[in-house]
């Protein structure tokens, strides 16, 4: 009997697969060649590896597909190494994306979990697609030529081993990556630390602080800000006592002609720290949590940090994209710069030596002199109260003094501002958030009685009214090149009958009579709208469909 079934095995072994068999197996190598292909050019890759392995896997594909449809014994060797590495290579990803799951989920926590569960899933279907075919073709061809000796039992020997590394290292990866932070100082500790710094900068006498609050482990970083500009940094070891001291000594060298004017004093307190992982530049872009975490490093013996706030400050994140074909999803840390960054908080050139990067959790909390201690959760105040009539109109007012600001003498708004670097730009310029920049300061006129709301609107409303030029006989529109949109129409035309609405005069007629047929020629039979319109014929067109439009 035990012979039976060692000649049943032995066959099995060298079994030799029907031509169809053949065929259908190769064919589905060459359709999960191309598929490989073109991975490799749409998905992002962060080392040579990826594509450089994927490569060799589809260039076996192909000879196996070949060596199967031959069907010599040279073709089913060729098959069995394609097998053989395809299933090595989802060995490889799975330990990848394991050690992915483990790092996301010590990493991110709450949001960490759920990206490991969606990656756990995406590995379960990667099983189906990639290990079923090569396992089925195996069990076909028979994994040698020639039965080997023992082979079962070294397999399982080698599963389990695999299974118990791939445990305690997805183990150590968790370890790495998750962090336990420390208790926050209380808020009458906050408070007093905040009170005590700012009579400091202003040369009074200070309050005194609380006993016992710091340890020699704690990191501070405290940022004076004067008219909401940087004035002065302070990073500080030690209990409350030392920050503050450090402050005192950073303030005794500052000139006194900056010693004027609006202070507020941001303070981050560091709370817990864990290790960058720099061999995976995927991973380690991924170390840090955007707004919560910022990143510290070794400079000349001393551990410089750089806080969740100026990471953002600083522009070093979105460093990666993942999936070439979204270019705007971008995430992850740009550690050059981060080093460089480090280097100049050491007041070193940018490319010094920098050791031990790891990312840095801080609690944060700032003091406006005059308004209180607030606490900060990703760089913005937390407020427990909800919003009052009061505040919503008080919120108006100053950004209707924002957009008023900004305003050009031609009757534009600068478009695009960025407030870390001052620097705007107006191209390219957007005619439907033109007019309805237009119509919020009619609605602003109209809820304070300001006029200064209304001289900034009209003055905006006659920029739309000198872009309207003739598009096709008897009509009238606004627009650039061959063709124009519903939105270029509508919303100014909305924006100027509210205008004759609130001021009973007819300044815009002529604006709005050429606006309403033009929007009227561009409906359907149906209710719904045509979205473009050519502006030599002035009929409508077909076009894509404009989200939010009609």
């Amino acid at each position: 009997m035990e012979s039976s079934d060692s000649s049943s095995r032995s066959m099995r072994a060298v079994a030799r697969p029907s031509r169809g068999l053949r065929t259908w197996y190769g064919a589905l190598d060459l359709v999960t060649a191309a598929v490989l292909v073109l991975l490799i050019r749409v998905l992002w890759m962060g080392s040579p590896f990826w594509p450089v392995t994927m490569g060799l896997w589809a260039g076996l594909l192909v000879l196996s597909a070949a060596g199967l449809f031959a069907g010599t014994r040279a073709g089913r060797f060729a098959a069995r190494v394609a097998s053989v590495y395809q299933l090595g290579f989802l060995v490889v990803l799975v330990f990848g994306i394991l050690a992915s799951v483990a790092h996301l989920w010590g990493l991110y926590g709450e949001i960490g979990t759920g990206i490991s569960i969606l990656l756990l899933v995406i590995l379960a279907l990667l099983f189906e697609v990639m290990a079923l075919l090569p396992i089925f073709k195996l069990r076909a061809l028979g994994l040698f030529e020639r039965p080997p000796e023992k082979g079962r039992q070294i397999g399982v020997i080698a599963g389990v081993v695999a299974f118990i590394g791939l445990v305690l290292y997805c183990t150590t990866v968790y370890a790495r990556a998750s962090h336990d932070p420390r208790e926050p100082i209380s808020d009458a500790a906050r408070e007093a630390l905040s009170r005590h710094l700012m009579a400091l900068v202003q040369r009074k006498p200070p309050p005194p602080l609380p006993d016992d609050v710091g340890t020699s482990e704690d990191r501070w970083v405290m940022r004076i800000l004067r008219n909401g500009r940087l004035e002065a940094r302070v990073e500080a070891s030690g209990t409350l006592e030392e920050a503050a001291t450090a402050v005192v000594t950073t303030f005794d060298q500052t000139p006194p002609s900056l010693s004027r004017g609006r202070r507020a004093i941001v303070v981050d307190r560091v709370i817990a720290e864990s290790d960058i992982d720099e061999g995976v530049p995927l991973l380690a872009a991924l170390s840090i949590v955007p707004g919560l975490d910022g990143a510290s490093g070794v400079v000349d013996g001393h551990r410089h940090t750089i806080t969740p706030h100026e990471l953002v400050l600083e522009g070093v994140l979105g460093a990666e994209t993942p999936i070439r074909f979204i270019p705007e999803f971008e995430i992850g840390l740009r550690l050059d710069d981060v080093r460089a960054l480090l280097c100049a908080r050491a007041g070193q050139s940018a490319d010094c030596d920098v050791t031990g990067l790891r990312r840095a959790r801080t609690e944060s909390w700032v003091l406006h002199d005059g308004r209180g201690t607030v606490e900060l959760y990703r760089g913005r105040p937390t407020c427990d109260a909800p919003p009052t009539a009061e505040d919503a109109l008080a919120g108006a007012r100053e950004a209707g003094a924002y957009v008023r600001r900004s305003q050009r003498s031609d009757g534009r708004f600068r478009y695009t501002y960025d407030p870390h670097t001052g620097r705007s730009k107006m191209s390219p310029y957007n005619v439907p958030r033109h007019a309805g920049t237009s119509w919020f300061l009619l609605h602003l006129y109209e809820a304070t009685d300001d006029s200064a709301h209304l001289v900034a609107a009209q003055k905006a409303l006659d920029w739309l009214e000198r872009r309207l030029e003739d598009c096709g006989k008897d009509l009238q529109c606004i627009g650039d090149g061959g063709q124009t949109s519903l939105g270029w129409q509508a919303l100014p035309l909305i924006a100027f009958a509210d205008h004759a609405r609130l001021t009973g005069t007819d300044r815009y007629h002529g604006s709005i009579r050429a606006l309403s047929e033009v929007v009227r020629r561009l409906q359907r039979d149906n209710g719904d709208f045509y979205f473009f319109l050519d502006r030599t014929t002035g009929q409508p067109i077909e076009g894509k469909r404009r989200l939010y439009a009609a």
